[in-house]
C-alpha cells in the first residue's frame, strides 16, 4: 500500500514539474529539511535513524523538490531506510535528472553500467555521464572518462579520456587521478611519463583513495618503471624474431580448414597502442570446424581458460551469444583474425573479462600446428571419422587401431559436461556407435570420446524432435 502511495505523489509531482522545479531547495523551510534529513542519515543528530530521513525526504519530494528526489533514490538504491528497490530509484533519479539534478544523472547512469534492475547499457550510461560532465559535474567528468578509457559504450579514445579526467582532477575527484596514474604509469598510448603517474597517484591517495594509498605505499611506481628499463628489445619464437615496437598487422586470409587443427606456440599481450609488448605465456589454441562456424578453445598448460563458438565476418571470426557458462572463464575470446602459413599461424586476438566486461589488452598469438592432440610420444589409437542425427538418435562414426574400450560423454559446445553415456567396445577398424537423442532440447552439442587418457570430440547438432 505504502508503494502505492509513493507512485501517487511522484505521479503528482511529475505533473508538478514545470512550477515545483523552481523551487528546488530555495525556501528556507525547504532547506530547513534537507539539513535534518542529512543528519538523521549520517548521524550528525543524536541519533543514525535513515527511516527519519527517508521520511523527509518523500515530504520535500511530495512537494516538488529535485535534491530530495535524488536523495530518496539513493536510499532506495542502496535499501538504507527503506526496502531496496531499483524500480523506485530509477524513477526518482529520472525525475531529478530531468530537473537538471546532474548527481542525479550520474546515480543513474551508475545504474545502467553495472545492471542494477535495469539491463546494462554502457552507451547509456557513457551519454548520461556526459550530460553531467558538460555541466561541470566531477562525477561526470570521471564516469564518462572511464568509459572512454576502457571503450565502454563508446570507441576508446585515450586523448579524449584524459581530457575529461584532467577536470575531474581539478575538482578533487580522486578516481580520475587514480585513471590519470594508471595511463602514464603503463605508457598507454606512447606516452609514458613516470613522474606525472607518480604525481597523479599521491594526490588521489590525499584524497583517500584506497588503490593509491596501496600503489604508494608497496612502490608499484618504481616496479613499473625497472620493469620496462630492463625488457628486451627483441622477443625470439622459432628461429623468428619478434620485434617489440610494432604490432604485427594479420590480413585475416586463412580459410576455415586451414585454421583446424591444434596449435601450439606463444601469446603476446600488447599495450594499447600496439607498440609495445606486457606480456607473453606458453598457449595451445584448438580450433574445430562447425559448418561456417569454428570453435575455438584457449589452453594455458592443461587449463581450459576460454571456449566458444565463433562466426566468420569478413576476414574476422567474431564470438557470438555469451552463456552463462561461459561467464565463468578467466577470459573470453571476442574477436580473431588467422594468417596461416604451411604449419605456422599468426593470430590477432581479441578478449574481454566476463567478470568485470572490460576489454582486455590485444593479443598476437605466433603459433605452430601439432598433428594430434596428444603428446608427442603418444601415438593415436583411435578417430572420430563423422557424427549425424536421425530417427531420434545420433550416431557417431569411429575407426580403432584396435579392440577397445571408450568412454563417451555428451557436453556443451563449451566444454561442459551434461551426460555420462557409459561405454561402448569398439573393434579394430571401423565402427558404428548409436546414442539416443531423447529428451535433448534443439541446439549444438559435443561428443567426447577418452580412452587411457587420449581424447576425441565432434560438434554435433540436434534439431526439434
Amino acid at each position: 500500500m505504502k508503494r502505492i502511495l509513493i507512485f501517487s505523489f511522484l505521479v503528482l509531482a511529475m505533473a508538478m514539474t514545470a512550477s515545483a522545479m523552481k523551487n528546488d531547495g530555495d525556501s528556507i523551510a525547504d532547506a530547513k529539511l534537507m539539513r535534518m534529513a542529512y543528519q538523521y542519515r549520517y548521524g550528525v543528530m543524536p541519533e543514525v535513524n535513515p527511516r527519519k530521513s527517508a521520511a523527509i525526504y518523500m515530504r520535500l519530494v511530495k512537494r516538488g523538490n529535485i535534491e530530495a528526489m535524488n536523495q530518496l533514490g539513493k536510499l532506495y538504491l542502496d535499501g538504507d531506510g527503506v526496502e531496496q528497490d531499483f524500480r523506485m530509484a530509477r524513477c526518482l533519479f529520472s525525475m531529478a535528472a530531468q530537473g537538471g539534478n546532474n548527481d542525479a544523472k550520474c546515480n543513474l547512469a551508475l545504474m545502467y553500467q553495472k545492471g542494477m534492475g535495469v539491463p546494462l547499457d554502457n552507451r547509456k550510461a557513457f551519454m548520461l555521464y556526459k550530460s553531467a560532465a558538460d555541466a561541470g559535474n566531477a562525477r561526470g567528468y570521471y564516469g564518462a572518462g572511464y568509459h572512454l578509457y576502457k571503450g565502454l559504450g563508446v570507441s576508446q579514445n585515450y586523448d579524449k579520456s584524459v581530457r575529461m579526467l584532467e577536470k575531474g582532477a581539478e575538482k578533487g575527484h580522486s578516481g580520475c587521478d587514480l585513471l590519470l596514474g594508471a595511463y602514464y604509469a603503463n605508457d598507454y598510448d606512447g606516452k609514458g611519463d613516470t613522474e606525472k603517474a607518480e604525481r597523479h597517484y599521491r594526490r588521489a591517495s590525499r584524497h583517500g583513495n584506497g588503490w593509491t594509498i596501496d600503489l604508494t605505499k608497496h612502490n608499484v611506481l618504481d616496479s613499473i618503471q625497472q620493469r620496462k628499463e630492463h625488457r628486451g628489445k627483441w622477443k625470439h619464437m622459432r628461429n623468428k624474431t619478434l620485434p617489440e615496437k610494432g604490432m604485427r598487422f594479420v590480413n585475416g586470409n586463412a580459410g576455415i580448414n586451414e585454421i583446424t587443427g591444434r596449435w601450439v606456440g606463444t601469446a603476446y599481450a600488447y599495450d594499447w597502442s600496439r607498440t609495445e609488448i606486457l606480456s607473453e605465456e606458453d598457449i595451445t589454441l584448438e580450433v574445430e570446424a562447425v559448418g561456417d562456424s569454428v570453435k575455438v578453445s584457449w589452453y594455458r598448460g592443461d587449463s581450459l581458460c576460454s571456449e566458444g563458438m565463433m562466426g566468420r565476418n569478413g576476414e574476422r571470426y567474431s564470438l557470438g551469444h555469451v552463456s552463462k557458462e561461459q561467464r565463468d572463464y578467466p577470459w573470453l575470446l571476442t574477436a580473431a583474425k588467422f594468417d596461416c602459413k604451411d604449419k605456422e599461424m599468426y593470430a590477432a586476438l581479441k578478449t574481454f573479462s566476463p567478470v568485470t566486461c572490460e576489454k582486455l589488452h590485444p593479443v598476437l598469438a605466433v603459433l605452430e600446428r601439432k598433428e594430434t592432440s596428444m603428446n608427442d610420444n603418444q601415438q593415436q589409437t583411435f578417430t572420430i571419422q563423422g557424427v549425424s542425427t536421425s530417427n531420434g538418435n545420433i550416431s557417431v562414426i569411429v575407426d580403432a587401431a584396435s579392440d577397445m574400450t571408450v568412454n563417451i560423454e555428451l557436453c556443451s559446445v563449451t566444454g561442459m559436461p551434461i551426460k555420462a553415456l557409459g561405454t561402448r567396445n569398439l573393434t579394430a577398424g571401423h565402427n558404428k556407435i548409436e546414442i539416443s537423442a531423447l529428451g535433448l532440447t534443439k541446439g549444438l552439442y559435443s561428443i567426447v570420446l577418452t580412452h587411457k587418457g587420449e581424447r576425441h570430440s565432434k560438434i554435433v547438432t540436434v534439431r526439434k524432435q
